[in-house]
């Protein structure tokens, strides 16, 4: 359930930072609810499909989850 919780958030950050602050700021600064609503569910569609591509695509370089772990804990953590 904490996986799928992170993902959700995680999509739902990304809408939201793509729909207001890029589309509403710089694309259609006159767009209203329905418009960024529509921009915010694209985009949950698109990052989540690319999200999964993302991870088909390094499970066939062989390259499972917990190798990206083990890689994010060199490169973010080591002293």
């Amino acid at each position: 359930m904490a996986v799928t919780s992170t993902g959700s958030a995680e999509q739902i950050a990304v809408a939201s930072l793509v729909s207001y602050d890029v589309y509403r700021q710089y694309i259609n600064p006159k767009a209203e609810g329905r418009q960024i609503m529509l921009v915010s569910r694209i985009v949950v569609v698109t990052y989540g499909v690319l999200s999964g591509a993302l991870a088909v695509g390094l499970l066939a370089l062989g390259l499972s989850l917990g190798w990206v772990y083990l890689a994010m804990g060199v490169i973010i953590g080591s002293a």
